[in-house]
């Protein structure tokens, strides 16, 4: 189980993910559904450089990819960021990115390994 910090910065229209530990695809489901229900902004940082999503199963992230575009139509046109430490996590958000372009989810993905190009990416 992982720890979850949720910042939300309103000026920049950014809400961050900073993820401690562990992280599973129900953690994921439940914090990113919990966000579509409130205000969300227009560009998402989900920060596991100091976590992992290395244990979940590679076909977990197609049913999560699944739930959320039931919630994504609210962000059209937003970007999401997701940052990974690992190797494995770095290609397991690739493989997120393909899922959700299969679901034809209106956000648009990108991997990185560091939060400061992720932010750069965002903001640009």
């Amino acid at each position: 189980m992982a720890n979850i910090i949720v910042k939300i910065i309103p000026e920049d229209n950014l809400t961050i993910f900073s993820v401690e530990g562990d992280l599973s695809a129900n953690e994921i489901i439940k914090y990113s559904t919990e966000y579509y229900d409130e205000k969300p902004t227009k560009y998402v940082l989900w920060d596991a450089t100091k976590g992992s999503v290395g244990k979940i199963e590679s076909s977990d992230f197609n049913r999560i990819a699944i739930n959320l575009k039931k919630h994504t139509k609210k962000r059209a046109g937003g970007k999401t960021a997701l940052v990974g430490k690992f190797d494995i996590d770095f290609g397991y958000a690739r493989m997120y990115e393909a899922y959700a372009d299969l679901e034809e989810i209106p956000i648009t993905y990108k991997v990185f390994r560091n939060a400061d190009d992720a932010i750069k990416w965002l903001q640009s």
